[in-house]
C-alpha cells in the first residue's frame, strides 16, 4: 500500500469507526494539529455525506428519471468541461473519497478517484437532487418492493398433481415470468383455495406484473381467510397501499408488523418511519 492510500485508509477507518480507542485519540490529536489532515478529513466527510444522499436518491427514483439526470450530467460536462479534468496535481494527490453503499453489499467501500472528479460526483448529486420525481408512494414502493424469495415455500409443500403445479408456478415467478405463473396459480386457487401458497403467490405475481389493484383484493382476501402467511400478506398488502397513496391503511399493516423479529420487522419499522416523514 502506498503512502498515500495509507493516508487515506487511516481516514476511513476513523470516519467509519474502525479504529479502536488508542487510534482514535492519536488520529484527533493529529487533526488538532496538522491542518492538511484536519483539511482533508472535513473535505472527505463532505464528500461522503453527498455520495450517501446520492445513492439513497438512486434508490428511490425510476429508469426514467436517473436517464434524465445522467442527459443532464452529459450536458454540463459539455458546457463545463474544466470540471471534469484531471491535473497532474490531482493524480499526486490522488486523494480519497468514501462511499456508503445501498441496500446490498458491504456497510462501506472505499475508493479511490482523482480529487477532480469530484466535481462530476457533486454536479450529478444536485443535477439527480432537482429531478422531478415520482410521487412519493411510488418511491417508497420502489425502495422496499422485493420479489419474496424463499425456498421454504416448496420444501413444506405436498405432494400430488396440485403441488407439481405449484412449484412449476414459483420457479417461474422465481424466474421473473409474472404472467405465466400468474396464470398456472389462478387455475390452480380456482379448484384448490385451500392451497395457502397459491394464493400468496398469485397476488405477488399480479405485483410482478404490475397489478396492483388485484394484489390489493386477493391479499386482503386471504387475509381475511388465513393467517398461514399472514405476516408476508400484511407486508405486501402494506407496499400496494402506499403505491396507491393509501398510506393509512399501510401505516395500521406495518404497526402490526414492526414488533416481528428479523429483517421484515426490522424493514417495516424503517418503513413506518418514512410514512411518517411524509405527513
Amino acid at each position: 500500500m502506498t503512502g498515500a492510500d495509507k493516508y487515506s485508509q487511516r481516514m476511513a477507518d476513523y470516519i467509519y469507526g474502525d479504529m479502536d480507542a488508542s487510534e482514535r485519540l492519536v488520529f484527533e490529536k493529529e487533526l488538532k494539529t496538522d491542518e492538511k489532515l484536519a483539511r482533508d478529513y472535513h473535505n472527505q466527510l463532505k464528500i461522503a455525506r453527498r455520495i450517501k444522499e446520492k445513492i439513497e436518491i438512486e434508490e428511490t427514483i425510476d429508469e426514467s428519471e436517473l436517464a434524465e439526470a445522467d442527459r443532464l450530467v452529459n450536458k454540463h460536462r459539455e458546457q463545463f468541461p474544466e470540471d471534469f479534468i484531471v491535473t497532474d496535481e490531482d493524480r499526486a494527490n490522488h486523494q480519497a473519497f468514501m462511499s456508503i453503499s445501498g441496500r446490498t453489499g458491504s456497510l462501506r467501500r472505499i475508493i479511490y478517484p482523482l480529487a477532480a472528479a469530484a466535481a462530476a460526483v457533486i454536479v450529478g448529486i444536485l443535477i439527480i437532487s432537482n429531478v422531478q420525481s415520482a410521487d412519493q408512494g411510488s418511491r417508497l414502493y420502489i425502495k422496499y418492493y422485493d420479489p419474496l424469495e424463499d425456498a421454504r415455500f416448496v420444501k413444506r409443500s405436498a405432494g400430488g398433481q396440485e403441488y407439481k403445479k405449484l412449484h412449476q408456478a414459483l420457479y417461474l415467478y422465481w424466474e421473473g415470468e409474472y404472467s405465466t405463473a400468474d396464470k398456472l396459480l389462478t387455475e390452480l386457487t380456482s379448484s384448490h383455495s385451500e392451497i395457502d401458497e397459491a394464493i400468496l403467490f398469485l397476488g405477488l405475481s399480479k405485483m410482478g406484473e404490475g397489478n396492483i389493484s388485484d394484489a390489493v383484493i386477493i391479499f386482503n382476501n386471504y387475509l381475511s381467510d388465513s393467517d398461514k402467511y399472514r405476516y408476508e400478506a400484511s407486508w405486501y398488502l402494506s407496499l400496494c397501499y402506499i403505491k396507491t397513496g393509501q398510506s393509512e391503511k399501510a401505516r395500521d399493516l406495518l404497526l402490526d408488523l414492526t414488533s416481528i423479529n428479523g429483517d421484515l420487522g426490522k424493514d417495516a419499522t424503517k418503513l413506518l418511519k418514512r410514512l411518517d416523514k411524509l405527513n
